[in-house]
This record gives structure tokens, sequence and C-alpha cells, in this order.
């Protein structure tokens, strides 16, 4: 015998039967995860200049911010910046974590936020380094400077997925001075104009073409190069500005996908977007509160290397050569104060 259940009749029945399996089934009761979980951290030993740590530390979602240069996604961006700002920069003879200062509670860290349902812990870690410039290359200097590092941790999945930086103005005012000289901006067209970005269309795309001396491109690029601002507002470098392309250029030497970023005409990178072109506009108060920002300021006032609240010290290693431009003539304003 043929048995035929009409539609209605056959989507009672299945609502009927699985509301009965539904029944057997407990509830799934949401995560909660206990504060003292934060603590796990700690076994990270997270050294952002350990990059044999960032498989631990990040993922491909993971993101770094300076509100001034922007933001990095995934492991391998967050590299390439990091190392901007470490010895392997064409820019730095030597860069040392001297310490990495995290507020106490008695005997135990303070865990700045906490969110029990996410499992995401907020750390505030205020890093005392020691640096010394390329004096081939930048007007040089030995640096003792210190900044902000607010890590996020996250209990459930024992990694960082998020962490932002903060440099005071008047730091990032003397180290992009410092790269202000013909040197670098003969790197940064040399870059452009010669092997790294040989391979793209962005060079043909700034009216940049190879020619028996091999200079006529680069000198162009130089003139072109210079009447851009060394920064805007209060030291942003992510827009179109020196700084930028100074930035960029170290990062496109090994990684030809960063050209465009380094173009002085606008050129859309692989995914689309123009970089140094206009800024993010990211606002350091959307990242830290005033409070840690004086925290930092502390640290540094308390430290014997540093001793003011600017978070730098710097004692020059040579004169500038006569051949390198100092800071120019044309130079934005000085930042305005801290946002």
């Amino acid at each position: 015998m043929k048995i035929v259940m009409h539609t209605t009749a056959a989507a009672l029945f299945l609502a009927l039967s699985l509301n009965e399996a539904n029944a057997e089934i407990a509830p799934t009761e949401p995560v909660v995860y206990e504060q003292s979980g934060c603590y796990g951290f700690f076994g990270l030993e997270f050294n952002i200049f350990n990059y044999a740590g960032y498989e631990t530390y990040f993922t491909d979602d993971s993101v770094m911010t300076l509100a001034q240069t922007g933001s990095y996604k995934g492991r391998d961006n967050i590299e390439e910046y990091v190392r901007f700002a470490d010895s392997t920069s064409p820019y730095i003879n030597e860069q040392n974590v001297v310490e990495q200062v995290v507020e106490m509670e008695g005997e135990s860290p303070v865990i700045a936020d906490f969110n029990p349902s996410t499992g995401v812990c907020k750390f505030n870690i205020n890093v005392l380094v020691n640096m010394t410039m390329n004096d081939e290359l930048t007007d040089g200097g030995y640096f003792e400077y210190g900044y902000l590092v607010n890590v996020y941790y996250s209990i459930g999945t024992n990694n960082l997925p998020r962490v932002d930086i903060y440099y005071t103005p008047e730091f990032l005012v003397e180290f992009f001075g410092r790269l202000t000289t013909n040197e670098v901006d003969e790197f940064v067209c040399d870059v452009l104009t010669g092997p790294p970005c040989a391979g793209t269309d962005v060079p043909e795309k700034n009216g940049y073409f190879p020619s028996k001396s091999g200079k006529k491109s680069t000198r162009k690029c130089n003139r072109e190069l210079s009447n851009l601002p060394d920064y805007t507002g209060d030291v942003y470098s992510d827009g179109n500005t020196q700084a930028c392309r100074m930035l960029h250029a170290v990062f496109a030497e090994n990684n030809p996908d960063h050209c465009p970023h380094v173009s002085l005409a606008e050129v859309a990178d692989k995914n689309g977007d123009f970089k140094c072109q206009v800024s993010e506009d990211i606002q350091v108060s959307d990242l830290f509160s005033t409070d840690e920002i004086n925290k930092l300021e502390d640290v540094c006032i308390g430290s014997s290397k540093i001793g003011n609240d600017s978070c730098f010290n710097v004692v020059e290693t040579k004169l500038p050569s006569k051949g390198k431009k100092t800071k120019k003539a044309k130079k934005t304003k000085q930042p305005s104060g801290k946002k």
C-alpha cells in the first residue's frame, strides 16, 4: 500500500519530530570566562620584536594599529610594520628592548579591561627602548625612548586579536625629522624607479622610464617627492606625505605589493586601496585613554635614561653632512598636542 502525505501534514510531522528531538537535548549554556584566565597572556612571553613567536602571538585576523600610520592585519603585515622600527630597517642600525613595564597591584599585573563573554583581556605595557639610527642614510642619533602598547589577549584562543601602539607626537616629529635627508629621498626613489618596482606598472604610471644614465627618472622622483609635506596634522604619515613613502619604501624593497603605496601618482594596490594618498585619520583617543598616556609619561619621567614626558632623549652621533637636508623650511605645523 502506497502512503501519500500532503505537504502541510508533512511539514507539521517534521516540526513535531524536531521539537521532540530538541527537547531531549539540553540547551547550550553561553561560555562565561573567568578573569583569572587573563594571566595566560604572560605564558606567551610576548615581545613584539620576537618574530619567531608571531605564529603563537597572532593569527591572520589579528590587527595592529598605530593611529598616525594606520592598521596592519595578519601576521605578515604586522611583521612588515614592526621590522620598519627594528634593526632590519635600512634607517636603523641597532634596536634593543630595555624593559617592558606592566602596572602591578600587589603581586598581580593590572588587567586594564576584561570581557567575560568574549574572554578578551586588555593589558597596558610601557616599553623602554634604545635605538641607534643609520647615520649614512639618516641624520643619525642614539635614542632612548618609550612607547605604549595596549595588548588584547583572548583566553579562548590563547593569542592576540588586537594590538594598539602609541608614540608621543614629540618622538614622531624627531624620528621622521631625522629621515628628511637627500639620502632617504634617493632610497625611496631608487625603490620606486629601480628593481624593486620594475616588474610593476607603477613607475610608468608616474612617468618614470629607464634612461641611459638610469638617473633621469630618479631625479624627477626626487623633485616631486621633496614637494610633499613630511607629514600632516599631528604627525600623521598615512596620507599624501613623504613619511608614508619612507615607510612603504622599506616594505616595497622586498614586497612589490607596496609599490603602489610608494607611488606619487594615485595607483590602486591589489586590494583596490589607494594608500599614501588620504589619511584614515584614526584618532589616538579612539585607541588610548588620557589616563593610559599619562601613565606612559610617568614611566618615562621616572626613567634615568629618559626623564621627561616627551618620552625620548637623543644623543647626536655625528653632525649632518653638507649634502643632507635636515628639517625643511616648509615643514608642516608641529603637533598641537596629544589626542
